[in-house]
């Protein structure tokens, strides 16, 4: 792994790697309180070797005789003897063992001064127990330094140079050293926690993990938010949310991948249960249909459907009734807004894989491709099911959602093999769940977020070219000539030569839809415009059909269509003489 993974790990558990800080400090302020005050007293004790008066030489080698011998001193003042005559003097009130394990010495390098230090929980004590041990080194030293027999001095005496007194503070417990310690061992095991975490973490968290897997780009990312659980359709309870941006600029995505319009039909699956699939339908429907889009939905999930539910109509009549020819197509299809139908589940069948997988449901999808701009089939998950799969190759394009942090990557491996065994098209994937992104208050995006609408557009109006852009007494432009005439031949507008200046006001005439877009609200192809509705979420309508259509004899199995009702017929070309090209010629 490269830095910048680390970091990333890092980034995404850091709850672990809080967490253990937290406890650390904890443990370093418990730890604290917990131990109790011990106060030290230090003594200083000076050697010195004796050397006859006027030999500098001599004196040399006595001080190089007592820095060869300090190792041996620091021995004898942690010995058990010393220890032994040290509690002997203070009168019991502390043992010999007490005093070897308060007791400690050390010594610079090349110098001749040792220096005990005694702790203990009294201060006085511990001085006490300092200065007694200084006094009984310094016996010992005399004695241990007096050659047998002799009566001189020895060759090297101790005695105290500075002595011990009782500490006004602690020196342990110290509470600042124990909440570093602490915390630096806290944040050391939390990043190896989150690490080690990571690496037997078989999730998936990064849209680059999915595009890894699956080998199709990440079309888009939905984010979580507060308010999605209690509102699931965000393009319509807040149109101005964050999420329904992430919802946006999905269907932007989703529409750039088609720029052609060859793919309609699309299928929206996820490796498995609670991907939120179905919530990712009715969201990218609406924001279709809110682009102007004709927009078919399909509730294929035969075992758990809840696109009706979010959608607020009736899933008791549609995709079976038709499939199994006991209602016409034309009446199970529901309008949920201008621009937006669905088809619901209709009765849940006992084989729901043969159901979709018939020929029935493919002549069902050839005909809502040919009326509608895009048709979305909401399937269930691939790794419970097979239905998902009878279905994946009648469709146009394959979209797999994937829950961040709830989709392991065995599961995901599975879900691209099974729709790769039945050539279906996969071709993008939506991350759902992600963290949000948390930006500053009041920062520019927030900024973007909070426009208001200066337009009352009705539901389901599309955006529509403008009449020419000409204002009521407009003159062409001439750059100082004679205005142009106002008609050519026969009353007809003039055209300019070329290069004699600008083309005169273009005749006004009526609006003309942008490419891809729906016919004005409520309108439905051969059906006079209906009324947009008045209500937020308005109560879905059925649209009816005259006469179900059917295929020709000996093409197959019959199939009932759907969307035989309002088919406007297809135009006659004019020959450019006012008479149709179908009529033939005129009877003289």
């Amino acid at each position: 792994m490269t830095p910048r993974q680390y970091l990333d790990v890092l980034r995404s558990r850091w709850r672990i790697v809080v967490a253990c800080l937290v406890l650390g400090v904890l443990a370093g302020v418990g730890v604290t309180l917990i131990t109790p005050q011990r106060y030290s007293s230090e003594v200083s004790i000076y050697l010195a070797a004796q050397a006859p008066a006027g030999d500098p030489g001599a004196a040399v080698d006595a001080g190089d005789l007592v820095r060869q011998r300090i190792s041996t001193y620091l021995e004898i003042i942690s010995s058990q003897r010393l220890a032994e005559e040290v509690a002997q003097q203070l009168g019991g009130t502390v043992t010999a063992a007490e005093v070897r394990s308060e007791i400690s010495a050390s010594s610079e390098p090349e110098s001749t001064l040792i220096t005990a230090t005694a702790t203990d929980v009294s201060p006085q004590r511990a001085a006490d127990i300092a200065n007694a041990v200084a006094a009984r080194f310094a016996a010992t030293v005399v004695e241990l330094e007096t050659p047998p027999g002799a009566t001189g001095p020895p060759l090297v005496t101790a005695q105290v140079f500075q002595a011990a007194q009782p500490s006004t503070s602690p020196s342990s417990p110290n509470p600042v050293a124990n909440v570093v310690l602490g915390a630096l061992i806290g944040l050391l095991v939390g990043c190896g926690l989150a690490v080690l975490r990571h690496m037997i973490d078989n999730s998936v968290r990064s849209r680059e993990q999915v595009r890894e897997l699956l080998g199709v780009p990440v079309l888009g990312e939905i984010q979580t938010d507060p308010g999605f659980d209690r509102t699931p359709l965000m393009i319509e309870a807040g149109p101005g949310s964050r999420v329904a941006e992430c919802f946006r600029q999905l269907r932007t995505n989703l529409q750039f991948l088609d720029v052609d319009g060859n793919r309609r039909v699309w299928l929206v699956t996820s490796p498995k249960p609670g991907a939120g699939k179905s919530t990712t339908v009715a969201n990218l429907a609406l924001a279709l249909a809110e682009a102007g889009g004709r927009v078919l939905v399909v509730e294929a999930d035969l075992r758990r459907p809840r696109v009706a539910e979010l959608l607020n109509v009736d899933r008791a009549i549609g995709l079976t009734n038709v499939l199994v020819r006991r209602m016409p197509g034309g009446q199970a299809v529901q309008r949920v807004r201008p621009g937006l139908d669905v088809l619901g589940s209709g009765p849940l069948p006992p084989n729901p894989s043969e159901v979709l997988g018939s020929a029935a449901m493919a002549g069902l999808l050839n005909q809502a491709r040919e009326r509608y701009d895009v048709v979305l089939v909401d399937a269930s998950p691939l790794s419970p099911v097979t239905d998902a799969a009878a279905v994946a190759r009648q469709v146009d394009g394959v979209l797999l959602v994937v829950p961040y942090g709830g989709a392991t990557r065995p599961q995901i491996r599975t879900a691209r093999e099974t729709l790769e065994t039945v050539s279906a098209p996969l071709l993008g994937a939506v991350l759902t769940r992600t963290p949000a992104v948390k930006h500053r208050k009041g920062g520019a995006d927030a900024a973007y977020l909070a426009v208001r609408s200066e337009l009352d557009i009705p539901a389901g109006e599309g955006p529509t070219l403008a009449p020419a852009w000409t204002r009521p007494g407009d003159q062409p432009r001439t750059n100082g000539a004679a205005p142009a005439p106002a008609g050519g031949p026969n009353g007809s507008p003039a055209r300019p030569a070329s290069g004699s200046g600008p083309a005169p006001p273009a005749i006004p005439r009526q609006a003309t839809p942008i490419a891809g877009a729906r016919p004005p609200a409520g309108a439905v192809d051969g059906e006079a415009p209906r009324p947009a509705p008045t209500a937020a979420v308005p109560t879905p309508s059925v649209v009816t059909a005259t006469q179900p259509l059917k295929p020709a004899a000996g093409s197959g199995p019959e199939t009932v269509g759907p969307f035989a009702a309002g088919r406007a017929p297809k135009p006659v070309p004019d020959d450019g003489n006012g008479r149709d090209a179908a009529d033939g010629p005129d009877e003289k």
